[in-house]
């Protein structure tokens, strides 16, 4: 089969103070026409860059060393994709060679209407009567009703984002598109419908792709070919059936080895702490509590439906709140963090109320700080007492005591700052040391106890760290303190495999050791199975499943809990998914359709009524 791009030679060097640093390595790869092929490594294997240097979108300090990158569209003669002139590049850009990039949060214009993107695009190659029209079809082919057409990207939500992004790279019907981690951090349902659209792309347009993803679930669900990387070369190349059933490089089978499974890991939650806790055993927890905030055009949302439970610190507890997103579970975490009253019931911390609510979506926990602002009316306790009116020291033993462990390690620190820099601030404010001697000794022990090497972070910038030691980092803060009760938002759906696991590890041995209960809130059933104790399952506001987590796993009895684990890619090419999903009279459902890859674009985005029309949810945003 003739190759559509065909790389040889490729190496691709970044300058740095200490010398030049090889990011691709003398890279020869050959993508055939019509074929979907993978590309997977973990962060900093190089295959972003990979991408980067092909779509001739590598910055200094980046160059291209050595190689071609011939592209053979199907307009004119073949052209070196690295040394073509920029002219000639706009001509073939989204009308040959597309991409879909990662940061579908950060690739739409804030200012612009989502018609408007997409008519920026489509006029530069059709009629703009033409390119108008198209608009809705492109939406409907990625599962987005036309109205979305007329919202701005901060009205979406990040799996509608992300395909939005998809429908516009593939409105022109590109020869090549280059899709670079198309679904990290999406809930598994929308991740599930992402694979499903690119699938059904290509098989209406005769799309050929590149999938950049570290997910070997993903690569084992959609792609043909699988190039695995390391250390900026290509150790492995072939079939993807052949690469998952015989990998022939050990690194290829160390990846497909750290695969997580749905399968409970019997060390996660199984032990009774080690340090008993001297606080009273029901820690926090909601009762009755509901919150409705004003939708558009003079709507309500219902966030959070009459929602009740308890977390206990004796033993301490590690619980997962899972949903998609829009489920509520943010919320459900503001007003455990007391940032907002409630519409009705009330949030319970050690006997005293802390009341607070917010947005449903998962990403708004990220700007949780406990105490940060005060409820509009009512009141929210700790320990009893009105948090709007603590004293200096209860409000600083509140802040010391209910600990968020933020989504995106990217942002966490202030870029302009050493990093040693929120360990002294909190070691200031919590008063912690005596003195800098002891101070150092403390950041040192607690950098240690999440199995970071001191002298490996201490005094360097946030940006020469990888995510996931940044995410540690905020572990060792929290290692720093002991607090009575963890909230962590999404901390791993950004890292590796192995990185994960070593992060939940870390959770694990808190609760074991100092006795700290954690809600951890996520959509990645994987990492709910390694951590094992209770869940509770969000849909649309209510908390419609929960139980220990190998029940739910194994034997779920709600069809959303049902839909969640149906949507874990399945790392096995020959275990592709035969059904898809539908939302009846507002209830998820599978549907048997042989020979179907996944869902069809419907999920919680429109409800599939009995009649086969769409109706709009009557409770949480769309996703």
């Amino acid at each position: 089969m003739a190759p559509i791009l065909d790389i040889s030679g490729l190496t691709v060097r970044y300058r740095t103070t200490r010398g030049d640093s090889t990011a691709v390595d003398a890279i020869d790869l050959a993508v055939n026409q019509g074929e979907i092929l993978g590309i997977a490594g973990e962060s900093g294997c190089g295959k972003t860059t990979l991408a980067s240097t092909v779509l001739r979108l590598l910055r200094p300090p980046g160059y291209v060393a050595a190689g071609k990158a011939m592209f053979y569209g199907t307009e004119g003669s073949p052209i070196d994709l690295l040394s073509v002139d920029d002219r000639r590049l706009r001509s073939i850009r989204w009308k040959n060679l597309a991409y879909l990039p990662q940061g579908s949060m950060n690739s739409l214009n804030p200012v612009m209407k989502v018609r408007d993107q997409f008519l920026d695009v489509m006029t530069l190659h059709m009629e703009d009567d033409d390119a108008a029209a198209r608009v809705p079809e492109l939406l409907g082919q990625v599962g987005l009703e036309p109205a979305v057409a007329n919202m701005y990207a901060h009205e979406l939500s990040g799996g509608m984002k992300q395909r939005v992004i998809l429908a516009l790279s593939v409105a022109l019907q590109p020869d090549l598109l280059i899709a670079d981690e198309p679904t990290t951090a999406l809930d598994v349902t929308i991740q599930r419908v992402v694979i499903q659209n690119l699938a059904e792309l290509r098989e209406k347009y005769g799309l050929t792709m590149v999938v950049i993803t570290h997910d070997m679930g993903v690569h084992a669900q959609l792609v043909d070919r699988v190039a695995v990387m390391n250390e900026g070369k290509i150790v492995e190349l072939g079939d993807v059936r052949q690469v998952f059933k015989a990998p022939s490089h050990e690194y290829t089978a160390s990846l497909i080895g750290s695969i997580p499974t749905l399968e409970v890991n019997p060390s996660g939650t199984a032990a009774t702490p080690a340090v008993p806790a001297t606080r009273d055993a029901k820690l926090i927890g909601l009762a009755g509590v509901t919150q409705i905030f004003p939708g558009r055009a003079g709507t309500k949302v219902r966030a959070v439906n009459n929602v009740s439970f308890e977390l206990r610190s004796e033993p301490a507890q590690i619980v997962s709140l899972v949903g998609a997103s829009g489920s509520g579970k943010s919320t459900v975490a503001r007003i455990l963090l007391g940032l907002q009253k409630p519409t009705a019931g009330r949030a319970v911390y050690s006997g005293g109320d802390t009341t607070g609510g917010s947005g449903s979506g998962k990403s708004t926990v990220a700007h949780i700080l406990p105490a940060m602002g005060k409820p509009t009316a009512g009141h929210a306790a700790y320990r009893g007492k009105d948090i709007s009116r603590l004293s200096r020291s209860d409000y600083s033993a509140f802040r010391a005591d209910v600990q968020p462990v933020f989504q995106d390690p990217y942002s966490i620190f202030n870029p302009v700052y050493r990093v040693d820099r929120v360990f002294w601030k909190t070691i200031k404010k919590f008063k912690l040391a005596r003195g800098k001697s002891e101070g150092l000794e403390l950041i040192r022990a607690s950098l240690e106890a999440v199995r970071l090497n001191p002298d490996n972070v201490l005094g360097r910038f946030p940006h020469q760290l990888s995510g996931g030691q940044r995410q540690r980092l905020m572990l060792a803060r929290v290692h720093m303190l002991r607090p009575s009760f963890i909230i962590a938002d999404e901390p791993v759906s950004m890292l590796d495999a192995h990185i994960r696991r070593s992060f939940l590890d870390i959770l694990i041995e808190f609760r074991a050791k100092y006795g700290m209960t954690t809600l951890f809130i996520t959509h990645d059933l994987s990492t709910v199975a390694y951590l094992g104790g209770e869940m509770l399952t969000m849909f649309q506001g209510d908390i419609v499943e929960s139980g220990p987590v190998e029940q739910l796993l194994s034997n779920p009895s709600h069809d959303y809990t049902k839909l969640l684990v149906a949507s874990v890619p399945i790392a096995d090419p020959d275990k592709r998914w035969k059904d898809q999903v539908v939302l009846v009279n507002g209830r998820p459902k599978l549907v048997a359709r042989p020979g179907a890859v996944g869902p069809p674009p419907d999920d919680q985005l429109a409800f599939v009524s009995t009649s086969g029309g769409a109706s709009a949810p009557s409770r949480g945003p769309q996703n």
